[in-house]
């Protein structure tokens, strides 16, 4: 089984924040966070705009009890800037496994931590990308999923 070691997590969520919306980001967090069972060991990389302290005040109360780190970036990019987003979220994670979400998403699936890192686990020392389904269509490209060796 995957586990925690040298400062590494077994799972990384990135997740670039849209700018004013602190609503969005608590939901999404609170989500993660409750319906996990090892929370401790899902680490959350957030983007924040320079400019956007709501949505970083969300993030900094999150941190206190969970792995919630904050990267702020400037958003003047807007969408244009996704690749540098979710690059830097990356480089900036510690995970084994990688996951892409945006802050409208919600997790209805109780102890969906240990389902990732079970389904994952066979191909975590390979190159692997993992597509999760979403509302019952398979492929969802939004939200891909990665090993750390990718």
């Amino acid at each position: 089984m995957i586990q925690p070691s040298d400062n590494t997590f077994p799972i990384s969520v990135l997740i670039p924040a849209r700018p004013y919306w602190p609503q969005g980001l608590r939901g999404c967090l609170s989500s993660i966070y409750t319906k996990a069972r090892n929370p401790r060991g899902v680490e959350t990389m957030v983007k924040v705009d320079h400019d956007d302290p709501e949505t970083y005040k969300v993030a900094t109360e999150f941190s206190r009890a969970y792995p919630v780190k904050a990267i702020i970036m400037d958003g003047i990019t807007k969408y244009r800037g996704i690749p540098d987003y979710s690059n830097t979220l990356a480089w900036n994670s510690s995970g084994k496994i990688l996951w892409w979400i945006s802050d409208e998403i919600r997790i209805d699936s109780q102890d969906w931590d240990v389902t990732l890192i079970d389904a994952v686990q066979p191909w975590i020392n390979k190159n692997t990308i993992f597509y999760p389904v979403c509302d019952d269509k398979p492929r969802c490209a939004h939200y891909p999923i990665v090993t750390r060796k990718l």
